[in-house]
């Protein structure tokens, strides 16, 4: 296996052909759209292979905080899906015990929610006030 090109640099490049090179030759205005929306999906995967690690472990993390868990060591990126989910199993059954306030499980599904969000859509309106 080749050490280079990175497979993110693959997909910035594809992105980019397609939306410099490919767009502006496109007059059909439903294609067009199709295409912007297949370059918002390579740039999304892109950011998701850059940063989708890192939300994990941090959501574990927190979920392993706010459950007392804070000496359990963080498993491997492979595994990290599972304890999340684990991890959300247990937040839901120590909330619905009363050993987990509502306010403390809201902040952290608000902080995950946001690193997903970060991931999927950098742009997308974080504040909490809409007007």
């Amino acid at each position: 296996m080749q050490d280079e090109p990175h497979k993110t640099a693959l997909l910035i490049g594809v992105a980019r052909f397609l939306e410099q090179d490919i767009r502006p030759q496109i007059a059909d205005k439903a294609l067009a759209f199709r295409l912007r929306i297949a370059t918002h999906l390579l740039t999304t995967v892109v950011r998701e292979l850059a940063f989708e690690s890192q939300a994990d472990a941090a959501e574990l993390a927190s979920l392993q905080a706010i459950l007392g868990q804070n000496d359990t060591p963080l498993p491997d990126s492979e595994r990290r899906a599972e304890a999340i989910l684990a991890g959300n199993v247990q937040a839901v059954t120590a909330l619905e015990s009363d050993a987990l306030s509502a306010d403390t499980l809201h902040d952290h599904l608000e902080r995950a929610l946001a690193a997903r969000l970060a991931v999927s859509n950098p742009r997308f309106d974080l504040s909490p006030e809409i007007e």
